[in-house]
């Protein structure tokens, strides 16, 4: 049984699994959707006792966990789609219809845009440097966005579906990752970060434990609003064909297939360890 939710916990006492894995993600008490946190927390504890093999995609979340189960608590990132994304780094394309008339350098991000995002820092940056352009691919669900989305230099594309999404981006010449750094934010390991890399592209973040420990040499990440701007003009005039071969050649190896031949072997081990 792969359990990814904790809202699975009463379904796992019922089926009672032979082997369970515990997949996790988020550290879903602290997440800022929830507000039955002590009832994360408790059924959190359950999973802990009841799996067996707890996988974490994070370095804070596999510290968490390892301290109290170590046994059975492996880090496993998240994988790439490295082809998908890679494809489009080295072949030059009609960029999409949306983004032809829009100035470069072309400051950009894709995903759902919520509350967690700082639209503050976005619109730090987008009244600081008029010249460039700021484009947003994805859906708006929550949070006051209509002040930044007066700047002219603003363009929001909304929703663009998962196979059309490198061909926006390759269009990028930073990419951004810009959330609020909540407690929750400090467990994360954003799915786009290795996206981006794929792409060759440079990307600017602000602090996440994940990205500083596992990708400060390839991503410039900064503390405040005056370091990001700072960090998008040194990414945009130190960008190079080197640099953009050393990205991609961090993520090459991150692909889903590696993973799921990881994941495999885990399951094995703990497999044979059980009937032992």
């Amino acid at each position: 049984m792969w359990v990814g939710n904790l809202g699975a916990v009463q379904t796992l006492q019922k089926l009672k699994g032979k082997l369970v894995v515990y997949d996790c993600t988020d550290k879903f008490d602290k997440s800022r959707y929830i507000k039955a946190k002590e009832l994360m927390k408790s059924l959190d504890e359950v999973m802990i006792e009841q799996a067996d093999l707890i996988i974490c995609v994070s370095k804070p979340l596999f510290r968490y966990y390892q301290s109290r189960a170590s046994h059975k608590v492996h880090y496993l990132p998240h994988g790439v789609d490295f082809k998908h994304f890679a494809s489009l780094a080295y072949k030059p394309q009609q960029p999409p219809l949306e983004l032809r008339n829009i100035p470069h350098p072309i400051i950009g991000y894709y995903g759902t845009l919520t509350e967690a995002n700082d639209v503050g820092l976005l619109q730090y940056c987008v009244k600081h440097k008029p010249e460039w352009s700021f484009v947003l691919v994805g859906n708006i669900t929550e949070g006051d966005y209509r002040a930044v989305l007066s700047f002219p230099n603003v363009h929001a594309l909304g929703y663009k579906p998962y196979e059309e999404l490198p061909a926006y981006a390759a269009c990028f010449d930073v990419c951004i990752l810009f959330w609020k750094v909540y407690e929750w934010i400090h467990f994360c390991s954003p799915l786009k970060t290795k996206e981006y890399l794929a792409l060759g592209k440079p990307v600017v973040s602000v602090r996440i434990p994940e990205i500083e420990e596992e990708f400060s040499d390839v991503i410039s990440v900064a503390s405040n609003q005056e370091e990001f701007l700072a960090a998008l003009g040194d990414e945009l005039r130190t960008d190079s064909p080197e640099k953009k071969r050393i990205r991609q050649a961090k993520v090459h190896n991150f692909t889903w297939v590696e993973y799921v031949a990881k994941v495999s072997d885990l399951l094995m081990e703990v497999g044979e360890n059980e009937t032992k």
